[in-house]
């Protein structure tokens, strides 16, 4: 039993939903868009033979996923095709705040956690 009375039960369905949960929403999220700069970096050297395969592929099943949730909520196919701009413009962007966030949480678990102070500063009616 914890401190405030709530009993936490730690089952094997919690382990596999953490690693999930960490695999898909975090690891995945900060790696994805190294597949685009790796592309963007081996264009001026003429590499971009050996990357475009990934590229293409990571794409296409963009695409491919994209079309099988528009079918599974109904939605017109044609908006799976949004993936392609989300892909440029908004997972990097996510890619940014989950390394922004994982770098704040080592450094809260490596430095000394902030503590709140309790002034009972604020006045007004009970």
């Amino acid at each position: 039993m914890s401190e405030c009375g709530v009993q936490l039960e730690l089952s094997g369905a919690w382990l596999v939903q953490f690693a999930e949960h960490l695999f898909f929403q975090i690891i995945l999220v900060a790696v994805t868009p190294m597949v685009d700069l790796f592309l963007l970096a081996s264009l001026p050297f003429g590499a971009w033979r050996a990357v475009m395969p990934f590229v293409i592929t990571f794409l296409s099943m963009d695409v491919i996923l994209a079309r099988l949730a528009c079918l599974l909520e109904r939605e017109p196919i044609l908006r799976a095709w949004r993936i392609l701009p989300m892909r440029l413009i908004y997972r990097p962007m996510l890619s940014y705040c989950i390394w922004k966030a994982i770098l704040r949480a080592i450094k809260g678990a490596v430095g000394k956690l902030g503590k709140l102070e309790r002034t009972a500063s604020v006045s007004g009616r009970v």
